[in-house]
């Protein structure tokens, strides 16, 4: 996989309120929130391949073996085969958009903003800076859930 697109993120600016500690001006500075467009890593291909080898393991089974109804099924979801690479691909897909929505809280990040004293510039502390950074995680990360997908479906051939 390309390593620019493994490092890549997008960047929401971030400001720190000013506070008086003592007799000192602290705070004030500028900084910014990194949010990894790769957010899952390698984890959805994981995921997806384990879930894919259940059929090649039901298949050694010797009922499996002899019945009319599953061997057909077992032989379409081999690596190599039509129905194996769209599903791989679709549970890729389904993969790194769960794994993301399960890691990433918006609402946490926004929270301990609040607390610390730092906010997006324009967008309000609490709920709209949860839902600002949803909407930047989101548009960030849709693209490359199909980006994996496509360069690992073409890895198998």
């Amino acid at each position: 996989m390309p390593a620019g697109m493994e490092r890549s993120e997008r960047r929401i600016p971030i400001q720190s309120a000013r506070r008086i500690v003592g007799r000192r001006l602290m705070g004030g500075q500028s900084s910014h929130l990194p949010l990894k467009v790769n957010s899952g890593g390698v984890m959805p291909i994981i995921f997806a391949s384990s879930i894919l080898s259940a059929p090649m393991l039901f298949g050694q089974v010797e009922w499996v073996q002899n019945s009319r109804f599953m061997q057909p099924i077992v032989q379409a979801l081999q690596p190599g085969y039509p129905w194996y690479e769209i599903l791989y691909i679709l549970a890729i897909i389904f993969f790194a958009y769960f794994y993301i929505s399960i890691v990433f809280n918006p609402n946490d990040v926004a929270d301990n903003m609040r607390k610390y004293g730092g906010f997006v510039p324009g967008i309000r502390p609490g709920r709209r800076t949860a839902d600002f950074i949803n909407d930047k995680g989101e548009s960030a990360g849709h693209f490359f859930p199909r980006f994996e997908a496509f360069i690992f479906s073409n890895e198998i051939y």
